[in-house]
């Protein structure tokens, strides 16, 4: 009986003890005992035979119930664990919070470009008066003065279309008077007030790569453009200036199919004029094609439509009156007199078709050559004979290379153009002369002298099968040579 209960009791007070806190206080030391030494270990506790089991606070916890003792056999009771010390949770970094994503504002993607442009040049015919000579004003686009000239003035804003964007080019002085009233019928822009505004469209993107442009802009066929900062050489061509549009008034729709394909589609008024001189249409298509290094760019182009004005005024002598299918008929007696006569058939025979190619390539990274070939066939009225439409028809080609040497450069043009059936030159076709046929040859220098600051110097050489250049007073050549020093400063 003495084993079973030393053993029961034995086992409680190890549970006792395994359970109790960290914090319990040492066994109290029965009376008599040796108390051990300060660091020494306590010594085993040894019942007494006979003896009841003193209990410890090492043994039993506080506030667990005490087991009951019946005739020496202890009755063991469960002894509730202690709850575990609550635990505080690990310390976690402070995380600062997302700033909301705000939107970029309408002008954050604004682009802008503000440049002045003016050069001077010599004419080496000494032509007088000094500026709008016969030949040089009608060959030369912008380049009509001699001695120092201003150009003009001119203010880019664009808007990107995401998806609402738009296009406003502004520009003031002697080029913008000639480019504003390069028209072949009716009446031309400046006529409008729109001598001093370039373009000016809406965008609009509804798809990605599609892109929607409503208004004025410029044209998209051809190699050159009017902005002199813009080109291998200063000066522009015969074939910019005489046998390429300008300018269209309409929609432009554009899509990137892919990095490498583009395709234009343009319903346009016609030829460098806002507002119709007749009640069609005209219809481009352009695709474009380029590598994605840049080592080679094509871009292949169409555009035909009315050109030629669908309504007309006939004068009749008295003894005339109008006959609206044939014109002017004599008749005895008539008053004669003004009359406005309807030309509805110049909608459909009055056309004008225009072919433009244009081939870029880079074969060094360094050196750029641009190549472009035009072809154009226009219908207009035979003054002869109202009814019928007589055609006339024009080429030409153009070759230009580039070097770059860093901040300095060295360019080089050549150009045709034929002009047989005077549709550019009307004063070259003649009874006695059948058009004319032009050649121009362009080195050109140009250096960077700051960011924005372009000078080019052009000296050029223009040849015609006919004496269109003025020499003098009123001589005429069908050569003249030119120095022209340009000068381009731009913001940014």
């Amino acid at each position: 009986m003495r084993t079973h209960s030393f053993a029961c009791f034995a086992a409680l007070s190890a549970a006792s003890f395994l359970s109790a806190p960290a914090t319990a206080q040492p066994p109290a030391v029965a009376p008599g005992a040796e108390v051990p030494a300060e660091g020494a270990a306590p010594a085993e506790a040894i019942p007494t035979e006979g003896a009841a089991p003193v209990e410890t606070a090492a043994s039993v916890s506080l506030g667990a119930e005490l087991p009951q003792v019946t005739g020496g056999v202890i009755d063991p009771v469960p002894v509730a664990a202690p709850p575990l010390p609550a635990m505080a949770p690990p310390a976690l970094e402070p995380v600062a919070a997302e700033a909301p994503t705000v939107a970029p504002q309408w002008y954050e993607s604004a682009e802008y470009r503000v440049f002045v442009d003016s050069y001077a040049s010599l004419n080496w015919n000494f032509p007088k008066p000094q500026t709008g000579t016969n030949g040089q004003g009608e060959v030369r686009a912008y380049d009509q003065t001699n001695g120092f000239a201003l150009s003009w003035v001119g203010a880019d804003l664009s808007l990107p279309a995401a998806p609402v964007g738009g296009m406003l080019s502004l520009r003031f002085g002697p080029t913008a008077q000639r480019y504003s009233t390069r028209c072949f019928s009716g009446k031309c822009d400046a006529d409008y007030g729109l001598g001093n505004v370039k373009q000016a469209f809406a965008s609009y993107s509804p798809v990605a790569g599609l892109s929607l442009d409503l208004g004025k802009f410029d044209t998209i066929y051809g190699a050159e453009v009017a902005e002199s900062q813009d080109n291998m050489n200063y000066t522009r061509g015969v074939l910019y200036w005489l046998g390429q549009p300008l300018f269209h008034t309409g929609l432009r729709a554009e899509y990137q199919a892919t990095k490498e394909l583009a395709g234009t589609l343009l319903i346009v008024n016609g030829w460098n004029n806002s507002v119709d001189n007749n009640a069609g249409k005209s219809f481009g298509l352009q695709g474009k094609y380029a590598t994605s290094d840049e080592m080679l760019s094509v871009a292949l182009g169409y555009l035909g439509g009315p050109e030629r004005d669908d309504t007309d005024v006939l004068t009749c002598e008295p003894g005339f009156e109008l006959n609206p299918a044939s014109g002017c008929q004599p008749k005895a007696g008539a008053p004669g007199g003004v009359f406005p006569v309807d030309r509805a058939d110049s909608d459909t025979k009055g056309w004008r078709h225009f072919v433009d190619l244009v081939v870029g390539l880079n074969p060094i990274k360094d050196f750029a050559v641009l190549a472009n070939l035009s072809y154009g066939i226009d219908y207009a009225r035979n003054p002869q004979k109202s009814s019928d439409f007589v055609a006339s028809n024009w080429w030409g080609g153009m070759l230009g290379a580039r070097y770059d040497l860093g901040q300095f450069g060295v360019g080089a043009r050549g150009e045709y153009f034929g002009d047989r059936d005077g549709f550019a030159i009307p004063r070259a076709k003649s009874a006695s002369t059948d058009g004319a046929a032009l050649m121009t040859g362009t080195l050109t220098l140009d250096a960077d002298l700051a960011p924005g600051v372009v000078l080019k110097l052009d000296n050029r050489f223009d040849w015609a099968d006919r004496k269109l250049f003025q020499s003098g007073i009123r001589k005429a050549e069908g050569t003249e040579f030119t120095s022209t020093l340009g000068f381009v400063a731009s913001v940014p």
